[in-house]
């Protein structure tokens, strides 16, 4: 997968391309060090106050569930698919 940071496009197959929004966008860019991002950092950086379960789950079924986001028990969530900034 290919992500264009500048338009929000995530590239998913060779002409599959899904739209993010601003929400979206903030949780994948969180989540791209790789690293399990814990349920408070994430909110904070999002500067959010409510579940993230329905993000995740929304961005999810968008891609087709080809973007993987791992929940990981009681700690937070890991992207789990290899992408490509540019």
């Amino acid at each position: 997968m290919t992500y264009d940071t500048r338009n929000r496009i995530l590239q998913i197959g060779v002409h599959e391309e899904v739209e993010l929004t601003n929400l979206e966008h903030k949780l994948l860019i969180c989540l791209s060090s790789g690293e399990t991002m814990s349920y408070p950092e994430i909110k904070q950086y999002l500067k959010i106050d409510y579940n993230l379960s329905r993000l995740r789950r929304n961005l999810e079924v968008k891609t087709g569930f080809e973007l993987k986001i791992k929940n990981v028990y009681k700690s937070g969530y890991r992207l789990e698919s290899e992408i490509y900034f540019k």
